[in-house]
This record gives structure tokens, sequence and C-alpha cells, in this order.
């Protein structure tokens, strides 16, 4: 991102998000339509109480039964070497994947990503390092700080480039979530050093289902976005 101060920093990925959550608009209807077809609410119109609701749930027949065969195979990484001289590292960092891969419980990660995709018609993932896993033995020789870590955005929570056609081509990806204020506050004094105080929120325009436990509570939260910005170089 230029050189910008951080309130024009903060007012241009505030700007950017609301364009890209217009974008989604049309979308968003679309996914509570989805959602709501899923769990068998197909009367939303006020009826009496005696009358049947009678409902054929292919929604939840197709995802339920699709999402089994597209992932009745755990997926597996395969290192290839580039140059001579390259194929034990190549070994070493294929097995390394499939220890990662156990360890995150990827076979559970990829069936529920397959499922919103079939729902939804998008599905993401968030790869990165956390650097506050710890794990091995001092004894061993084997203790190692930081790990591969993966996340499972809700689409409702991802705002892209809307002059973009794909994720290669964005220019930035916002993920917007909301968060508590405690949360936020000790995670700006954790990693910036910086003191701040956070003000609730009351309304979140990410939470947009019509169940419960999908989104988030309400009460002492604010909105966080973690900003990403394609370098130009």
């Amino acid at each position: 991102m230029e050189k910008l101060s951080d309130e024009s920093k903060f007012a241009l990925i505030k700007t950017r998000f609301k364009e890209s959550l217009s974008a989604l608009s049309q979308d968003h209807k679309d996914w509570i339509l989805y959602d709501d077809l899923y769990l068998a609410k197909h009367w939303s119109d006020q009826r009496v109480s005696w009358r049947p609701d009678p409902v054929i749930n292919y929604i939840s027949y197709v995802v339920d039964q699709k999402a089994p065969q597209l992932t009745n195979s755990s997926p597996t990484g395969l290192v290839i070497p580039t140059s001579q001289g390259d194929d034990d590292v190549a070994t070493i960092f294929t097995q390394a994947t499939a220890v990662i891969s156990d360890r995150i419980g990827f076979d559970d990660k990829i069936d529920e990503t397959v499922r919103t995709g079939l729902l939804l018609g998008t599905a993401w993932m968030k790869v990165y390092w956390d650097n506050s896993i710890v794990g091995g033995s001092q004894a061993k020789g084997t203790l190692f700080k930081g790990d591969v870590e993966i996340d499972l955005p809700d689409p409702t929570n991802m705002y892209h480039d809307v002059q973009a056609n794909c994720v290669e081509d964005c220019r930035f990806i916002n993920y917007a979530m909301p968060k508590p204020c405690s949360w936020i506050e000790k995670t700006a004094l954790d990693m910036f050093g910086v003191t701040i105080k956070v003000d609730a929120e009351q309304e979140f325009m990410t939470e947009i289902y019509n169940r419960a436990g999908r989104n988030t509570p309400k009460g002492d939260m604010a909105m966080w976005y973690e900003y990403w910005e394609k370098d130009a170089n």
C-alpha cells in the first residue's frame, strides 16, 4: 500500500469494503435463500398453524449426497524437484505436507469447504503461518515454534476487488469479521504495540443468515478487518 497515514489507510480499507459489499448484495440475497432452502425453510409466508408445510428438500439432498462423493479420497501433496540434487529435499517437504495435513485435520476442512461450495457456489480457505503454535520435544531436540494453520472463512466475511474476475487478479482482499472488542484491543497491543480503545458496534452487514449459531452473537463486538493488498512489484 502507498504511504498513507493510519487514518487514511483505514478509510481506504472501509471504502473498498463497502464497494465490495455493494457488489456482493445479490450474492448475499442468494446465499440467504440457499441457506434457508438447505434448512428446509421453504415456507416464508405466515401460515395458519393447522396447515402442514410440505417440503421436498432437494438442495439438502444434493449437498449431502455429492459432498461424500467429492471427498472420498484424502488430498495429498507432492513436491516436485525443479533442479538436479533436489530430490531429497522434495521428498522431505512432501512428507512435511502429509504431517501438516494430519495435524490440522485437512480431511475435515476439505469436507466443510466442499459443502459450503456446493451450497453457496463459492468457498474460501485461509492458509497462514501461526507463530503462536509450539510443539515438539525439547528433550529430543524437536522443539519448534510456529506452524501452518488453515481457517475456513464464511463467504459472507470475504470482500475482494470488484474489478477482478479471479483471486489472482485481485488488487486486495478484505477478510471482515466481528470480533470481541477486548480481543481487538489485545491483538493491537500484542502485534503492534499499540494501546487502543474499541467502541462496540450494534449491527454488522456481514451477518446475513436466518439461523441461530451461524451469525456472531451480539454484545461487546466490533468489526475486525484483515486486509491484504497485492504488491505492485
